[in-house]
């Protein structure tokens, strides 16, 4: 049995998708470390689909996702997107109904419109959790294609800035590196006068392969438009695009049990 199958010429058939799920579940059941890893087809496809159908890799990626999560578990949101009102008000993070240049779905996180002394960065964790369960659930397919990340740098605070420590710098991108999508490519845009001694803070753990995937275009949207095209982006950003907030936060708030109930599934994992 060929443990890969590259995408990027063609889809694997019905029957080859069957017999790699299964040789996955198979290994997922030999963890020592964790159990009760969810192994229904739609959950496991995701994996596979974000490493091209490489059934070590896939298993690796969530052999370290589960273990983390039992490890830190206030970085896993497990409960409703109805219980995270308060942090969506803010609008620090959606994603919006459009993609970049190569079809990924853009994410823009707002690090400016956090307020410090109501969330923690486990808190925002979790609300990207949601929004990734929000684009993934009956979908998994789109972990083959990837996210768009535009991280705005503007307005951050000096209070935000004394958040940052070792530890939540280490766990937040150990979170990061073994999410269920091929790649993640993260564009900063905007910026502050605390904005190059937060990058100093954080980019010595950052590992070498992902700040590839990273591009600063700070204040000059106009290098944004060659990876998205205005008619993508908010007019924030030089685009055409008018988020209406709060229709998209309507249509998450619809999925809301769709989504509490894969959490339920996807993080029913204990420590073995």
């Amino acid at each position: 049995m060929a443990s890969k199958i590259n995408l990027s010429s063609a889809n694997p058939t019905e029957e080859e998708k069957q017999t790699i799920v299964e040789a996955l579940r198979q290994k997922l059941q030999g963890i020592k470390t964790v159990k009760n890893i969810n192994t229904d087809e739609e959950y496991l496809l995701r994996w596979l689909y974000s490493t091209e159908f490489d059934v070590e890799t896939s298993f690796l990626r969530m052999k370290d996702y589960h273990e983390n999560m039992v490890e830190n578990p206030t970085w896993f949101q497990k409960e409703s997107p109805l219980n995270r009102k308060s942090s969506f008000e803010m609008n620090a993070a959606i994603m919006i109904p459009a993609h970049d240049k190569e079809g990924r779905p853009i994410y823009i996180s707002k690090i400016g419109n956090l307020d410090p002394d109501q969330t923690t960065f486990a808190d925002e964790a979790c609300i990207d959790d949601i929004w990734y369960e929000y684009i993934l659930d009956k979908n998994p397919e789109i972990a083959k294609i990837g996210l768009c990340v535009i991280l705005d740098l503007g307005g951050i605070s000096w209070k935000y800035l004394k958040m940052l420590n070792y530890k939540d710098c280490k766990l937040g991108l150990r979170k990061l590196s073994c999410l269920p999508f091929k790649e993640l490519k993260l564009h900063c845009v905007n910026n502050s006068k605390y904005t190059k001694l937060m990058l100093k803070i954080v980019q010595p753990f950052i590992p070498e392969e992902s700040k590839k995937q990273m591009f600063f275009h700070f204040d000059n949207c106009a290098t944004l438009y060659d990876y998205i095209d205005k008619d993508n982006l908010p007019p924030e950003y030089g685009g055409y695009n008018k988020i209406n907030h709060k229709k998209i936060y309507e249509k998450l708030f619809d999925k809301a049990d769709a989504i509490t109930e894969n959490f339920r599934l996807h993080r029913n994992v204990i420590k073995s």
